[in-house]
Order: C-alpha cells, then sequence, then structure tokens
C-alpha cells in the first residue's frame, strides 16, 4: 500500500511514488513534506531495462555497495478506533545521467550528512528542495541480475548476484 493521507477514501488510490516536482504543491503529500519525511534504508533496488522481447532487470546500488538512504514520507490513519497502519511513499526524481538509459526517475537519496536535516520537521524548505536531486554520478551503479527476480516464489539472495558487469560513472582522469 502506498501513502494513505486520513482523508483518502479509497486505498487503492494510494500513491507508492511522489514525484519530487510536486511536494509542496499537491495534497497528498504537502502536510507529510512538510513534517513527516523519512527515510528508507535499502542494499538496492530494482529496475527493468526494455528491451526488444522482453525486460532485463538490474540491481542498482551504491558503487561501494553500502546501504543507500532512500527519501519518503510517511502518514499514519486509524483502521479501527484502536489501532492503525502507517503507511509511506519513496519520493522520486529524473534519474541522472548514467540511470536515465534504465528509466527516467530514480528514488532520491539523502547523503547520510543531511539525515539529521531531512529528519528535522522545523528544517526549512530551501535546504529540503537542495536535497532533492538526482544522485551524484559516482554514487550509484547498476549491474544486471539474473531474471529469476521477476518469480516472486524464488525467494533467494541469487537475485541479486550480478550477471554482467556494473554500469558505472568513469571519471576520466586527465593530467
Amino acid at each position: 500500500m502506498g501513502l494513505t493521507p486520513p482523508w483518502l477514501e479509497v486505498l487503492d488510490h494510494a500513491p507508492h511514488c511522489a514525484r519530487a516536482e510536486t511536494l509542496a504543491s499537491r495534497a497528498m503529500f504537502r502536510d507529510a513534506f512538510s513534517s513527516r519525511r523519512c527515510v528508507i534504508p535499502v542494499s538496492g533496488f530494482y529496475l527493468w531495462k526494455t528491451q526488444p522481447r522482453s525486460k532485463q532487470p538490474y540491481l542498482v546500488t551504491q558503487v561501494s555497495r553500502a546501504p543507500l538512504l532512500l527519501g519518503a514520507l510517511w502518514c499514519r490513519y486509524h483502521t479501527t478506533l484502536t489501532a492503525f497502519t502507517d503507511s509511506a511513499a519513496l519520493i522520486t526524481v529524473p534519474a541522472n545521467l548514467l540511470l536515465s538509459p534504465l528509466t527516467d526517475r530514480l528514488p532520491v537519496v539523502i547523503p547520510s550528512h543531511a539525515l539529521a536535516a531531512w529528519l528535522d520537521p522545523n528544517t526549512d524548505s530551501e535546504t529540503l528542495n537542495s536535497l532533492l536531486a538526482p544522485a551524484p554520478l559516482e554514487l550509484l551503479g547498476a549491474f544486471p541480475v539474473s531474471n529469476h527476480v521477476n518469480n516472486p516464489a524464488y525467494q533467494s539472495s541469487a537475485c541479486a548476484h550480478p550477471t554482467g558487469s556494473m554500469l558505472r560513472w568513469a571519471v576520466s582522469q586527465e593530467l
């Protein structure tokens, strides 16, 4: 389930993603962006590149393979008088130059040094907006993985094993 503000009547309409460009203007996201920001720590996430007869899954990770902190919004809504459910939506930004051949949008990555500011409900909008940018080119890489990741019944860490070399930003070293 995606982000579920208390006023949402049809839970099927709860969005899983929120475009960074609309956080301050859309009623669905405005309150959560103002005071209910969170991060979702992950080791990586999958993208699928469309090919002529299939889709090739890629695992996107930090080049260093350190965890990523994905920016998100959260809401809590009551399911009964005494029970509640938390919900969230990832924030997306345009893909950077390296990963744009795979997708047009990516989850926003919150740098660890900016985590306290991101989580603080008193952080000013200028600081928040500066964090809503595509990941630096040298931070992320992506490598193809097995099509087994497409099968929900296949529950193995082998899904995350590379089947090819990592796409990564190569900085030319001119002297």
